[in-house]
């Protein structure tokens, strides 16, 4: 890993180059369009997972989010198949999940539809974290995993103060 400054927040990632400090296996930038994507993972190659790290943030806010879309491309995830997401307080050396994805999550497996995901960082307040997405494909069948329009920020509005204001 190549050591960086810690990288300040609110931060978002549109992957119009690829960004600079972040570690990845089997992934490219698509050029034109704007996102991250991985190779074919396929479990009858050697590229049978992909893995986006990030650089490593400021300590996290309270309220703090990430969020990113994601795109299920040239094909489709069945059984097995899994997207970890993943941070670490500790520079990369352990990670902690955050959330999994599988074939029976809810989401969209159409080539032209992003899925977002919205993800809490509240159990991280304090600390300064790196993040990482990792698909592995199981034993049958193949796709391609895109990552666009990565963030780490704080909600728009405050809804606490929302919520107070009715209850006044």
């Amino acid at each position: 890993k190549s050591v960086l400054d810690l990288v300040e927040l609110p931060y978002q990632e549109l992957f119009n180059v690829y960004p600079l400090g972040w570690n990845d296996e089997n992934l490219n930038t698509i050029i034109g369009g704007n996102y991250i994507r991985s190779a074919v993972l396929d479990p009858n190659t050697a590229t049978d997972s992909a893995v986006l790290e990030t650089h490593k943030f400021t300590a996290i806010d309270d309220n703090m989010f990430l969020s990113f879309d994601y795109l299920i491309d040239s094909g489709s995830m069945t059984y097995g198949d899994t997207i970890f997401v993943q941070v670490s307080k500790d520079c990369g050396l352990t990670y902690v999940g955050l959330d999994t994805i599988t074939n029976s999550s809810n989401i969209i497996q159409d080539t032209t539809v992003w899925n977002n995901i919205i993800l809490s960082l509240d159990r991280f307040v304090e600390s300064e974290i790196i993040v990482r997405i990792v698909a592995i494909k199981g034993n049958t069948g193949k796709f391609k995993l895109g990552i666009d329009n990565f963030v780490i920020s704080k909600p728009d509005i405050d809804i606490i103060s929302i919520e107070d204001e009715f209850d006044g």
